[in-house]
């Protein structure tokens, strides 16, 4: 699937829902370091983050790798409110097991 869409994006980078995919994909397999470039360019292109599903994906990306503070930035510059990130870190912890 991973190869399938890097082969897709090669043809299509500027195609957000390839980004996407792909940065899914790598989260589906945990590979959380290699999904980040992914979903920061799909956020760098989206034009309406405060109703988007990008800063979200990208701030588990970064609770995942360590990185605490950039989730909650990512969540509050996507329009969380500061329950509404706390409610997103604590679901985060517990899908990644912490």
């Amino acid at each position: 699937t991973i190869r399938l869409l890097h082969a897709a994006q090669a043809f299509d980078p500027a195609n957000l829902r390839i980004l996407l995919a792909l940065g899914q994909a790598y989260v589906d397999v945990q590979r959380y370091k290699e999904s980040l470039p992914f979903f920061e360019r799909a956020l760098a292109m989206q034009t309406n983050t405060h109703r988007s599903s990008i800063p979200y994906s990208l701030a588990f990306v970064y609770l995942a790798l360590g990185n605490e503070a950039e989730a909650r930035r990512v969540l509050h510059a996507g329009g969380a409110t500061d329950e509404g990130v706390e409610r997103s870190l604590l679901n985060y912890r517990r899908k990644l097991g912490r």
